[in-house]
């Protein structure tokens, strides 16, 4: 496996919510979700590590992780782009495509064969699979007036939020 020495010059998935929607202003966040949509694309999940300079995966897996899902929906809720949605859509068919099992989903374990591991972590139901919801429901209170009250924990649980302080 190439490995190169510079920090910046890999990303890897647990970052991708801090690049994209947390760093910079909106047109910074929507060009950097644009390069990990196109690395999704590329290999049709989003390698675990990525080498900037090699151009390839640097972690050749993926364990449904739900960073990349989880800046498409509030890229789109920024923005209400409809281009968000069809790349919701996309992660879905593919999600479906290489990643659904007969009792669920499972951990892409090489992204150049797309073999799977017998290994669904919780973050994917818990926090993939409810932004990949989410994003499509438009009448659900979070996206229509939660904006407004609420706020997500790291584990996508809404909390009220209320001046300085958080109800459970």
């Amino acid at each position: 496996m190439i490995r190169d020495q510079d920090p910046t010059s890999q990303f890897q998935a647990l970052e991708i919510l801090h690049r994209v929607v947390l760093r910079g202003g909106i047109n910074e966040a929507i060009c950097m979700h644009a390069v990990y949509y196109s690395i999704w694309r590329k290999f049709g999940v989003l390698p675990e590590r990525f080498n900037w300079h090699v151009n390839m995966p640097d972690g050749n897996f993926y364990p449904l992780r739900p960073e990349f899902v989880e800046a498409t929906y509030f890229l789109f809720q920024a923005t209400k782009n409809p281009f968000y949605l069809h790349v919701d859509r996309d992660i879905i068919e593919n999600l479906n495509y290489y990643t659904k099992v007969e009792c669920g989903y499972a951990t892409v374990h090489d992204l150049n064969d797309k073999t799977l591991e017998d290994r669904m972590e919780s973050f994917f139901l818990s926090e993939t699979c409810k932004y990949l919801y989410l994003l499509f429901d438009e009448d659900n209170y979070l996206n229509k007036q939660g904006a407004n009250h609420y706020i997500f924990t790291t584990e996508a649980r809404p909390k009220i939020w209320l001046r300085d302080s958080f109800l459970l």
